[in-house]
């Protein structure tokens, strides 16, 4: 499951190092982190109201095999997670399994996705389908989209039709429409015009500036210091830096990763060399905003992800 939830006060059982709920891993009988790779054991009551009615949330991978062998219990069912795959060589024979028929279905995470070509697979289920989609990246649709189009790949490789059955809470969303039309076309350009509207890539050049530190008041502090002396400097150098917009810094959406607080901020400009001229100029000063080796500052060119 995706946590344990207290039905009582509603508190999520998280992990004491990062800022994320902690995974219920049923088979190993353990609360485990998958940033940090903290783990626990699974409280009997709830840590915060002392409660007895903790259940987990979510559908992991081992919840939805329970239910796959109490519907189809004739099925022979594997599965293929982070649980599953830790020995060596697991993948491929869980793959060998599943491509030499001895296996009827096969759950799994994102691993199972892409790049598998077994022509007899007939149908693809995906289940809660849009959950990236909710993640505070600009990014995400694309991701999803991406993500979706490779694991509908999967059915219908061979000389039998294939079907795909996504399971979606925003059914409407531009993403998931041009993923059943299987239009990338269609979704290219609402993405692009919305990447437009908004300035984002690849209308502008981005430059992430991370600061970590395992004091929260000191690294907020490093990150307000920063975000003045961003804006000091374009302020005493309009005329070249006026193109490039600050945003932020504020609290990273994950804000605490491995006992490390983290604040961001970025930087957008039209002009490759200016952005990063800018970015230059502030490094030259982080002596005004970095008290000293307990908070670092990261340069993120270009970012991938930006949480």
């Amino acid at each position: 499951a995706h946590t344990l939830a207290c039905r009582d006060c509603g508190h999520l059982v998280r992990c004491p190092h990062c800022s994320v709920s902690l995974t219920l891993h049923r088979a190993r009988k353990r609360l485990c982190c998958h940033y940090c790779e903290y783990q626990a054991l699974v409280p009997s009551e709830c840590p915060s109201c002392g409660g007895q009615d903790v259940q987990p949330v979510g559908k992991g991978t081992e919840r939805i095999e329970e239910e796959m062998r109490a519907l189809l219990p004739q099925a022979r069912i594997g599965r293929m997670d982070r649980d599953t795959t830790r020995k060596r060589g697991a993948h491929e024979r869980i793959l060998s399994q599943f491509r030499g028929e001895d296996l009827d279905i096969l759950i799994g995470t994102q691993m199972i996705a892409k790049g598998h070509d077994i022509p007899e697979i007939t149908l693809v289920g995906v289940i809660l389908a849009d959950v990236s989609l909710d993640l505070p990246d600009f990014r995400a649709p694309e991701r999803t989209l991406q993500l979706l189009m490779q694991v509908a790949g999967r059915a219908g490789r061979g000389e039998w039709p294939g079907k795909v059955l996504i399971q979606s809470s925003h059914p409407d969303h531009y993403c998931i429409e041009s993923v059943c039309r299987h239009d990338y076309k269609e979704f290219y350009e609402q993405e692009i015009a919305y990447r437009e509207e908004l300035d984002y890539p690849p209308f502008c050049r981005m430059v992430n500036l991370r600061l970590t530190g395992k004091s929260e008041e000191a690294t907020q502090k490093a990150a307000r210091r920063m975000g003045e002396v961003a804006r000091l400097i374009q302020d005493e150098q309009a005329s070249q830096y006026k193109g490039v917009e600050i945003l932020g810094p504020s609290l990273a959406p994950l804000a605490r990763l491995r006992d490390r607080f983290r604040y961001h901020c970025f930087l957008k400009g039209k002009t490759p060399k200016t952005v990063l001229s800018f970015t230059r100029e502030i490094l030259a000063r982080r002596k005004k905003f970095l008290p000293s080796t307990r908070v670092q500052l990261e340069v993120d060119v270009d970012p991938v992800q930006v949480l």
